[in-house]
């Protein structure tokens, strides 16, 4: 995906370099849910934006986020979406 998007023009090679913070379990990021901090990824070569957390994107992206945290965590055990289509499965009783 990064190679015909923000990598276009990069060999996979060179791309699996550059994220390689992100693939080596003993640097402790292959784990999920975990955050990707801007500093990392720029670090990385990826194209980031930043926003301040008083912004109404920060903000919108923050209540996306919380909403799907309580919605697993109490309904559901996977949420997965895009724009056209929703997945979930429920949780175990």
């Amino acid at each position: 995906m990064l190679a015909s998007g923000m990598m276009a023009g990069t060999n996979a090679k060179d791309i699996e370099q550059k994220i390689k913070l992100f693939l080596d379990p003993a640097a402790g990021t292959q784990l999920h849910g975990r955050p990707i901090y801007a500093a990392e990824a720029k670090h990385c070569g990826l194209a980031v934006d930043e926003l301040k957390v008083n912004s109404p994107e920060w903000q919108s992206i923050y209540e996306l986020y919380y909403r799907t945290d309580q919605y697993v965590s109490t309904r559901v055990s996977k949420v997965v979406e895009s724009a056209t289509e929703a997945f979930y499965m429920d949780a175990p009783e």
